[in-house]
């Protein structure tokens, strides 16, 4: 079962995350909030600028851009993996068609009957081939219908 297999569903999230992200690091580190002095009496402004400074030279809106466009990259190059279709038996995969006939194509709109006819009247001449079961005749057309698409 895929949720998301496009991965927009987690795209999204990341985006979601980062404006959260960077809505709260722009008030707590806008130096306008009241942070290590809240409850301490009788502090000067420039040790209340001092305390708001971020004095440890990190900025940390560039950093979380970093890492959400780390996470962003890393979820699109994410690949969903199907699990691979069983292999089908050679009867229904048309494997036995003579190999002298794989390598001419469909004229317009032939369907599956009137290229085996085409294809066997060029190469035996006009009637001078068998249908029935297991008979040329019948392998081209079952490859023309299952693997060409014939009709």
């Amino acid at each position: 079962m895929l949720v998301d297999p496009d991965g927009m569903f987690a795209i999204s999230l990341l985006i979601l995350i980062f404006i959260a992200g960077l809505l709260s690091s722009s008030s707590s580190f806008a130096g306008n909030g009241q942070l290590a002095y809240a409850g301490v009496p009788n502090i000067s402004d420039d040790e209340k600028r001092n305390m708001n400074n971020n004095d440890s030279g990190l900025n940390p809106v560039p950093a979380l851009l970093a890492g959400t466009v780390i996470l962003v990259g890393s979820a699109a190059s994410v690949v969903v993996e199907l699990a691979k279709a069983s292999k089908t038996s050679q009867s229904a995969r048309a494997t036995n068609a003579p190999s002298w006939s794989l390598g001419e194509p469909p004229r317009g709109n032939e369907t599956a009957q009137e290229y085996a006819t085409r294809i066997l009247d060029e190469k035996y001449g006009q009637g001078n081939w068998k249908k029935g079961a297991n008979s040329e005749y019948s392998r081209i057309v079952k490859r023309a219908q299952r693997h060409l698409g014939l009709k």
